[in-house]
């Protein structure tokens, strides 16, 4: 095409590049016309793009955590790298400068959390980096490549950009007040001296998050959470805005933009959330969009004038207007029909296959509900269909044909009916982008307690939450008892027959867990280094100090755990020492264990150890032998109570060992220690909960423990009336005993106790 009539033309797939095992977070253009691409697989990759088929040159593994910004080294930065190079940034803090060979030639440190965004000043000499810390770093490459200024005062997240008149442009995601986000703005910087940098002016208008900055022909252009694209003056002011086309139910969150390589025509794109990247004329006319199957993280333009476009699928795609570079016919084909494929799927609800699955209507009378107001959704006549249970007619009623929804995806290989973007602000590391999934018929209130517990976020935020999902994904009647279906128009939708207006279900419960926003990690270390120079050659080698040291790193820094590891050896230390020490100094072993438990890594690397299930029942015979120390016994109980936050945990304190563990628990609600008889019953609480896990996720054999558990729970109510008790321990028994009686349904199973009307009683009497 030439220049006069490359405005014509559209982008067509020039080529799929699958870089990495994860999202695709950051591309760019290296100083040799290279690619380079940084994933959330902790990988950068570097690739030829000169012919139609894309040659990977190398792999480079240095980072730890995901690479979340890229930015070509200009020839001349530095002297060891006469060719130039490429420049990342990761969660894990650092930053690392590459020759053109891939050879890691510099690391620079000083950002307390993720670096996200990277740019250079016009002399190269100045690296620019912005962070999760809230700061955006000046880096003197030519001055030992020292930190030389910092711009403090941003709202969490920070990107930057270098503009040609010498200044600083950076962009804030903005902070969390009063459970909305405010704050977020552009600001410009200008220097006196080049470690003297002074605010200018400060632009704030966007109506989100300032997601990405820029370089444009007349200055530069910002994306944001708000859908938008400004496009601006060298001195920030906006020139023009440009709305991202929006599809789905959520509001489109643009993560990123270019300016096109297309001469003296100007054209920009912007990459979103919601799988597109959307290509625009100067003037804020959208020329095409360009269709992905997932959220498109990143986009660069590429010298030739083609574009690439990084995926949250692991893919980076080309794109290209010149029909020689064009991907043969079939292939284009191919892509065009698996997103056609992928729409049709969202837009047209369950399958014929997926329906054949569900259970027949004409055999509603077998499963019965397990309380008012549950939804359930079967076959009939080979059309899906949602019904509630009512109690008072001890059947099922039908509520409505369940259709389908535009907004479906999969989360970690699970695929639901619903995929909604939300974003909350993690201590220190500002605006986190999450997912949650949904499928029709689910309590919200249910998934948005699964949701909290599997991200660990403020359980305050269950209402607001479950109100999102509703508005979001078109929850009509059948859920939450409202007379009519949403009108969300994107939403997965009911259209229901006139019905009874039912009785709302109630809100789930949660596990009860021991654990502090602030743990004292250092302090538990510090008694464990003790402990172990007590016992001279029996204690921790060297190289499990330094295990020790790291995983206690890893637990204090509780703002980074959504991102952080917990490695097998590091869990292994803990486990022998478990096993190993003499009574009188383990409980500061199960102290660590118990915050291990909560973290997301740490709970997966305990479930995965064969040493774990053989130390539980150790230590639970420990415990209530009666020369066992207080401390532990507290330790191993709140230990235990943690473990249920993690389902594979779950499957091993209340699957493999139930019995061992509901007998603890109900000898030591006998403690004369309050905070003992407290975690006892914290267990017993949370085996209770986990019953009705235990129903479809674990095996028949665990159900014959159920009668167990209810003993325990009403012998530890009977107790709580005793002259030791105290109010706490109450009333978690009472709603253990709750739980219990909801979870079981069995009537035949807690007929014989005589403590039943007891129970009813106080259940009744008594608030969840």
């Amino acid at each position: 095409s030439t220049t006069m009539d490359i405005d014509q033309v559209e982008f067509t797939l020039r080529e799929e590049i699958f870089a990495h095992n994860a999202a695709v977070r950051s591309i760019a253009v290296s100083t040799t016309n290279d690619l380079v691409s940084g994933g959330a697989d902790s990988m950068v990759n570097l690739f030829s793009i000169d012919s139609n088929n894309a040659q990977r040159i190398l792999q480079v593994s240095d980072h730890e955590k995901n690479v979340t910004s890229i930015t070509s080294l200009p020839i001349g930065a530095l002297e060891d790298c006469p060719t130039g190079g490429f420049v990342t940034g990761s969660q894990d803090t650092a930053i690392r400068i590459y020759n053109s060979e891939g050879s890691m030639v510099r690391q620079l440190l000083g950002h307390e959390h993720g670096v996200i965004s990277l740019s250079f000043l016009p002399d190269s000499r100045y690296l620019i980096s912005g962070s999760w810390d809230g700061t955006a770093r000046i880096w003197d490459l030519t001055n030992e490549s020292k930190c030389i200024a910092t711009l403090e005062g941003h709202e969490n997240g920070v990107c930057v950009l270098g503009l040609s008149n010498g200044k600083i442009a950076t962009g804030s995601t903005g902070k969390q007040e009063n459970n909305q986000v405010v704050g977020f703005q552009v600001r410009i910087w200008e220097a006196t001296s080049p470690s003297d940098w002074t605010l200018l002016t400060q632009y704030k208008d966007h109506s989100g998050p300032v997601r990405s900055l820029a370089v444009t022909p007349d200055g530069f252009m910002s994306t944001s959470n708000d859908g938008s694209i400004r496009l601006r003056a060298i001195s920030g002011e906006t020139l023009s805005v440009i709305q991202h086309p929006q599809s789905g139910v959520a509001e489109s969150f643009i993560y990123g933009g270019a300016a096109l390589n297309t001469g003296d025509i100007q054209q920009y794109m912007s990459c979103s959330e919601d799988c597109s990247v959307a290509v625009w004329s100067a003037d804020g006319s959208q020329m095409q969009v360009l269709d992905h199957p997932d959220s498109v993280w990143c986009c660069c333009a590429l010298p030739s004038g083609d574009i690439a476009t990084g995926c949250n699928d692991g893919a980076i795609r080309l794109w290209t207007r010149d029909p020689a570079r064009m991907a043969p016919e079939g292939t284009r084909q191919t892509y065009i029909q698996g997103i056609e494929e992928t729409k049709a799927k969202k837009r047209g609800g369950p399958s014929a296959e997926e329906v054949a699955k569900l259970p027949q209507w004409a055999d509603r009378h077998s499963a019965p509900g397990r309380r008012d107001g549950d939804v359930k959704v079967f076959n009939k006549d080979a059309v899906a269909i949602a019904a509630q249970w009512s109690t008072e007619s001890a059947d099922w009623v039908e509520v409505g044909q369940v259709t389908g929804s535009r907004d479906s995806g999969m989360i970690d290989g699970v695929s639901y009916d619903h995929v909604l973007p939300v974003e909350f602000e993690q201590p220190g590391l500002g605006m986190v982008k999450l997912q949650i999934g949904y499928n029709n018929g689910e309590n919200p209130y249910t998934t948005a307690h699964q949701f909290i517990a599997k991200h660990e976020l403020d359980p305050a935020f269950l209402e607001q939450i479950a109100e999102y999902i509703r508005k979001n994904a078109g929850v009509s009647g059948p859920t939450l008892g409202e007379a009519q279906p949403s009108a969300s128009p994107a939403a997965a939708s009911y259209t229901p027959p006139p019905a009874p207006t039912p009785t709302p279900a109630p809100a789930p419960v949660a596990y009860k867990t021991f654990g502090k926003a602030k743990e004292p990690v250092d302090k538990i270390k510090a008694k464990l280094l003790e402990f172990s120079d007590e016992l001279g050659d029996s204690g921790l080698t060297q190289a499990e100090k330094v295990a020790l040291n790291s995983l206690t790193q890893t637990l204090a820094a509780t703002s980074h755990w959504h991102s952080s590891s917990v490695s097998a050896q590091q869990v292994g230390v803990l486990l022998k020492m478990a096993a190993e020490w003499p009574i009188d100094k383990v409980f500061p072993v199960l102290d660590i264990l118990r915050i291990v438990a909560l973290h997301p890594a740490g709970s997966e690397a305990l479930s995965k150890s064969s040493v774990f299930a053989t130390t539980v029942p150790l230590n639970l015979s420990r415990v209530v032998s009666a020369t066992c120390p207080m401390a532990l016994q507290l330790m191993t109980l709140r230990f235990a109570s943690n473990c249920f936050t993690s389902s594979l945990l779950t499957k091993v304190v209340a699957g493999e060992t139930p019995t061992a563990l509901v007998r603890t628990a109900n000898t030591l609600i006998l403690s004369n220690t309050k905070n003992v008889r407290c975690a006892a019953a914290t267990v017993l609480y949370n085996i209770a909960v986990a019953l009705g896990d235990m129903k479809s996720g674990l095996s028949s054999n665990v159900l014959l423990e159920v009668s167990d558990v209810y003993r325990a729970v009403t012998n530890a109510t009977a107790i709580a009336g005793a002259e030791n008790s105290d109010e706490e321990t109450l009333t978690i028994a009472i709603l253990a005993a709750k739980s219990v009686l909801e979870a079981t349904g069995d009537r035949d199973l807690i007929r014989g106790s005589t403590l039943l009307g007891d129970l009813k009683e106080l259940a009744q009497s008594t608030p969840a």
